[in-house]
């Protein structure tokens, strides 16, 4: 959805709960701003959407002018995604975020936590 788009549906649905004449005129006056704050929200969530869009188009554009590659894998264990610079020439993994040490320590955090071991037995 598009910035344009979610603002003309939180203009409409300001107007449609501002302007309902079966509506109590307390219940309009309390639930208008609250739809307005809501749709702003996501227009303000879908501007920071485009943005990260924008900033990931610039690193690729400059990554293409140089003989890197930038990675984005997700690891669905933990729920994060994986950032990895590579050399296009050898494949070498140049820098990783997070870093494969904090990865290994994530998920035997992970592991611990599921089995129980983080939970307190005695009262």
């Amino acid at each position: 959805m598009t910035i344009e788009a979610i603002r003309s549906v939180m203009s409409r649905q300001t107007l449609d709960v501002g302007g309902r004449a079966d509506a109590a005129p307390a219940a309009s006056t309390a639930v208008a701003p609250v739809a307005a704050d809501a749709a702003q929200t996501a227009v303000d969530a879908a501007d920071k959407v485009q943005q990260a869009i924008a900033a990931a188009a610039e690193v690729r554009r400059q990554l293409q002018q140089k003989d890197t590659q930038l990675t984005i894998d997700f690891d669905p264990s933990l729920g994060r995604a994986i950032f990895k610079l590579i050399d296009k020439e050898t494949g070498e993994v140049l820098r990783q975020i997070p870093s494969p040490e904090m990865l290994a320590i994530a998920h035997a955090l992970d592991a611990e936590a599921r089995r129980g071991v983080w939970m307190r037995t005695d009262a």
